[in-house]
């Protein structure tokens, strides 16, 4: 008998300290996660960082830790899905307000050695993946039929939510791959392999009505380099526009000085004083290197 009221005792302290642990922090503070690593440390963002920060910073990872660029890797193939669970936090703001202000996660899933071992793995490669590489993965992945398996997936995940479906699926750019995507969508809807949602219709309707983009989606940026249509093309044009405004101001100073008049209140005046052909040379070698033309002091121009 004393046992069982021991045990009883045992299980009702059990749950005080329990309740106690769980208690809310007091309204308006926040507290530090109790991880040894903030998921934002795992994304290299700020606490402080935008939405679209902390999705620029998930989709850098992804395409890093991505099956598809770690085949038969299983070791990247988890990482990537622990960097899913932290984005599935910290890229909805409300589940991103709550982790703010109390520190915890209902995803059991982000703690311990898992989570942490995410952080050391994508610090340790961070080094090693240049922008070329990254450049390089974009490239393959944009319109390949990866990139359309996973956008049909994250449109059954998020029940045709596009703008979620933006902020998850890697490499994506709502400005650019709208109309491309919309028809993709609309094409597995009319097969009846994707269930049409009304509100991928309305966000359908949305991009019908706008215009389609100048540039190809699929195109390869061009980095600009004096060697391309970058730098040197500026600098060409620069040079051009340099020269058509000294020879505009060149003619002008001509007009000014010999009376040349646009219209015909002077013209009897500008062909009786019409410059012989040196002096048009000279005229023309101050006004093009030397700015302004004016008479130097120690060799003043003599009227006869």
């Amino acid at each position: 008998m004393a046992r069982g009221k021991k045990r009883v005792i045992e299980e009702e302290s059990s749950e005080a300290e329990s309740d106690f642990d769980e208690e809310p922090s007091p309204s308006g503070q926040e507290v530090e996660p109790q991880n040894e690593k903030s998921l934002y440390e795992v994304l290299g963002v700020s606490k402080s960082a935008s939405q679209a920060e902390v999705k620029k910073a998930y989709h850098r990872m992804a395409l890093i830790l991505h099956p598809d660029k770690n085949p038969g890797n299983e070791d990247a193939k988890e990482k990537f899905q622990v960097l899913q669970r932290v984005f599935s936090v910290l890229g909805d703001p409300e589940k991103r307000k709550v982790y703010d202000q109390t520190g915890s996660l209902e995803d059991s899933e982000l703690s311990g050695d898992q989570f942490n071992n995410l952080y050391d793995y994508y610090r340790s490669v961070y080094q090693k993946v240049t922008a070329e590489d990254i450049d390089s993965y974009e490239a393959s992945y944009r319109g390949s039929a990866l990139e359309t398996e996973e956008l049909k997936g994250y449109y059954k995940r998020f029940k045709g939510d596009m703008r979620k479906v933006f902020g998850w699926l890697v490499c994506s750019r709502e400005d650019l791959d709208s109309h491309r995507f919309k028809e993709t969508l609309d094409q597995a809807i009319a097969e009846g392999s994707l269930e049409e949602y009304p509100r991928y219709r309305k966000w359908a309707k949305g991009v019908a009505k706008k215009p389609k983009p100048a540039e190809d989606p699929l195109a390869r940026p061009q980095k600009k380099s004096i060697k391309s249509n970058g730098a040197l093309s500026d600098l060409t044009a620069l040079i051009r526009k340099g020269q058509a405004e000294r020879n505009s101001d060149f003619f002008s100073k001509l007009e000014e000085k010999y009376g040349i008049a646009k219209g015909g209140k002077n013209k009897g005046r500008a062909s009786a004083n019409e410059p012989s052909e040196e002096e048009f040379q000279a005229a023309q070698q101050r006004v093009l290197h030397g700015g302004a033309v004016k008479p130097k002091k120690h060799r003043a121009a003599r009227v006869e």
